[in-house]
């Protein structure tokens, strides 16, 4: 079983040690129960932050729990506690699950109007 850590993505040295370090799989920092705030470094050594949160609920088939992530910025243009208030707010608007608004028709219209530039 692979060994699980929960990293201080807040100090700047932990960062530095693991961008020399890039995977596809952020490094995660646990912000409570189902909610994490991670860190993904590409090969060039950029960074991303990315907010993760993990249901109690089951997938239908029963194998392992609901998750949703979401990318919320380049770790060069965000702070760690920018970043942790995004991914707070990000968890506030999802209520810890997947943001559904809207119907298939509005989703159709707002397509159209992308494709072609303006509205009906």
């Amino acid at each position: 079983m692979r060994e699980r850590h929960n990293y201080d993505l807040a100090l700047s040295g932990v960062r530095d040690r693991l961008a020399k370090k890039p995977r596809h799989e952020p490094y995660w920092q646990n912000m409570g129960a189902g909610r994490k705030l991670g860190l993904r470094f590409s090969a060039s050594g950029s960074g991303r932050w990315v907010a993760k949160w993990t249901s109690k609920r089951k997938l239908d088939s029963g194998s392992r729990s609901r998750m949703v992530q979401t990318s919320l910025g380049h770790a060069d243009l965000m702070t760690h506690a920018e970043a942790w208030d995004a991914a707070n707010e990000w968890f506030r608007e999802q209520q810890g699950g997947i943001k559904r608004t809207g119907t298939v028709a509005d989703a159709c219209a707002k397509y159209v109007e992308k494709l072609t530039g303006g509205t009906k």
